[in-house]
């Protein structure tokens, strides 16, 4: 039980590890560099929260649910901050969280008639788009910092129009079913 709840404690440390991310990026001093160490910390725990848990035999639906929400927190906090500063466009947004609705719709209706401990089905190409929102933020702030604003702002709209079609090709395949073929339950 000790374990299921220091792991559960790591997740949702990146809630409060992702507030402090986006004052972050408010400051203009060392803005780059103390969002790096954040993202890196955030990112670490994300990272080892899920192997500790299969680790160590503690993985929960709690604990399923506490990963996505965190994530999603820090994917949508850090968007919208990055909005108000103008870097970062609100159809995106509206792309993130559609993308999450659709994610735990699908995986909901997905696992409901299964008698499993999953809460989540995971497709190759929505876990392909789900890194690239997790990326988003450091992603923007490095090519701020290398382009120019006009090679700024190509780059960043193309990357949103392919992040974008990914996300509707996602949504597609398990909307349709499809997703069967390529699924990964955690």
């Amino acid at each position: 039980m000790l374990k299921i709840v220091l792991i559960n404690a790591m997740t949702l440390l990146r809630i409060p590890l992702s507030v402090i991310f986006c004052a972050a990026l408010f400051s203009d001093n060392h803005r780059i560099a103390w969002c790096g160490i954040l993202f890196a910390i955030i990112a670490i725990t994300d990272f080892f929260d899920g192997k500790l848990a299969r680790k160590y035999n503690a993985q929960t639906k709690l604990g399923a649910v506490f990963d996505v929400v965190s994530d999603f927190f820090f994917i949508v906090t850090a968007g919208c901050s990055l909005y108000f500063q103008g870097l970062f466009p609100w159809w995106m947004l509206t792309i993130i969280i559609l993308k999450f609705l659709e994610f735990w719709v699908t995986s909901f209706l997905s696992v409901r008639d299964e008698k499993t401990k999953k809460v989540f089905i995971f497709d190759m190409i929505g876990r392909a788009v789900a890194i690239s929102f997790y990326l988003f933020p450091m992603m923007i702030l490095v090519f701020k910092v290398l382009l120019s604003n006009g090679q700024f702002r190509v780059v960043t709209t193309v990357i949103y129009i392919i992040i974008t079609i990914l996300s509707f090709i996602s949504a597609l395949l398990r909307i349709g079913g499809g997703e069967f073929k390529f699924k990964v339950r955690i």
